[in-house]
């Protein structure tokens, strides 16, 4: 034992408790003397049975007690004391003719056996590793509750990278029980999303800094491949050499969950779900770029439900955030895979039409488009049918701006409105 640890232990022994039991009145004094310059607390007891009281009453970390005691003798006292908390150190003070106790001491649990007279030097030297080992027990207990109490998964493999351990949080996350992956690598988790690069990154991280951490994607027990942010350190023995790898991860699906549903609300309507606005001109500048590349137009439809207040006040607006949601699926199977649809807020939309040279087939297009708007439905009990007016601007003919053509075809649709041979209108310059 180095001067460091037994420094350390010797601290240690300032903050424990000892219980001393001997019944010899002149032998328990004069060694609580030596004891009491020694240790935190010292608990004196002149038999097994006022011993046996006093551990049961206080909180004790080590006993120390005589053999031959009136009312209990002491490996009496020690078998129940054993019984009652196995890990508690117990020391036996005996005389020489006493060591035929030895082979019951030993079946108890006794930890050392000392012999009367008590050399104090060797007594501390007993004392010191009874503590030694008692905390390194407590450590190493410690040590395993933090491992399986862990909320996260965690893998620790040998050099070779073949698992040794897992906790429970690893069972819970994978469905992988201990002993389907003892002696089996990490790579029985491969979900494949990953490239040989992937890895030889991650590998070439933990072997120059010692340690990786990141989002990764593994595999299930029943298949399911699911997101973590895993962390992988080096274990080096005393000899700086690694000697094991220990991974931890935490099941990052709902985080990802989240954030692709925040990514989702950044770029389209809530009620609909149809892209909005932010996304609307990113859409038409697509679409416009391809007009340009294929020499063809593309047609801006600014559509407004007509008489759409009366329902939100006659029904409530529930009914009405319904009649829209139901139009707007109506309009999606309406129209092509390459057009767009974008609900501008209340019952407002904006559809964007590729290929749009043909005015007949355009118009066409419009009617079929207000004929779905105006289908009847049941909402709520309530049978509902909303007409439309619908404002034509057109690219590149009337502008090349996203936001021009869109008020270009709302005039459109204000004059639709108040036209009374027409429910959609081109919009014309000037």
């Amino acid at each position: 034992m180095n001067k460091i640890i037994q420094s350390n232990i010797q601290k240690y022994l300032k903050s424990l408790t000892v219980l001393y039991v001997e019944d010899d009145e002149s032998i328990r004094t004069e060694l609580a003397q030596f004891l009491r310059r020694r240790i935190g607390t010292l608990i004196l007891a002149d038999d097994g049975q006022d011993g046996w009281s006093k551990f049961l009453e206080q909180s004790v970390d080590i006993v120390i007690t005589d053999i031959k005691m009136p009312r209990m003798n002491g490996l009496m006292l020690a078998s129940k004391i054993k019984e009652q908390s196995p890990s508690t150190p117990i020391l036996i003070t005996t005389a020489f003719e006493q060591t035929d106790y030895l082979i019951d001491a030993i079946r108890i649990g006794v930890d050392k056996y000392i012999i009367k007279p008590i050399d104090t030097s060797l007594l501390m030297r007993d004392l010191m590793a009874s503590v030694k080992q008692s905390h390194a027990e407590q450590q190493l207990e410690l040590i395993n509750k933090l491992f399986d109490n862990n909320k996260e998964g965690i893998i620790v493999t040998d050099k070779s990278n073949s698992i040794i351990m897992v906790n429970k949080a690893f069972s819970e996350i994978t469905g992988y029980l201990p002993d389907d992956v003892i002696g089996e690598t990490p790579n029985l988790l491969a979900s494949g999303r990953h490239d040989d690069v992937f890895y030889e990154k991650m590998w070439q991280e933990i072997n120059s800094q010692g340690s990786w951490q990141g989002e990764i994607w593994d595999k299930r027990k029943n298949g399911e491949i699911f997101p973590q942010w895993m962390s992988i350190s080096t274990l080096l023995n005393d000899a700086g050499q690694v000697s094991h790898y220990m991974a931890m991860f935490t099941n990052i699906s709902q985080w990802k969950a989240d954030e692709e549903r925040l990514k989702y609300l950044a770029t389209h309507d809530v009620l609909t779900g149809l892209p909005n606005r932010n996304t609307l001109y990113d859409l038409m500048s697509l679409s416009f770029a391809n007009a340009d590349r294929n020499k063809e137009s593309v047609a801006i439809l600014f559509v407004d439900l007509d008489d759409f207040k009366p329902v939100n006040d006659n029904y409530g607006h529930h009914v009405g955030d319904i009649l829209l949601q139901n139009i707007s699926k109506r309009l999606v199977a309406t129209l092509r895979s390459g057009d767009t649809i974008s609900r501008l807020g209340g019952d407002e939309f904006i559809i964007v039409l590729t290929n749009a040279e043909n005015r007949d087939d355009l118009s066409a297009t419009v009617v079929k488009i207000q004929q779905a708007i105006a289908k009847p439905m049941e909402v709520g009990g309530h049978h509902l049918s909303v007409s439309s007016s619908i404002g034509v601007s057109l690219y590149p003919e009337h502008s090349k701006y996203a936001e021009r053509l869109i008020s270009y075809a709302d005039t459109a649709m204000y004059q639709a409105k108040k036209s009374d041979n027409s429910d959609y209108v081109f919009y014309q310059e000037g």
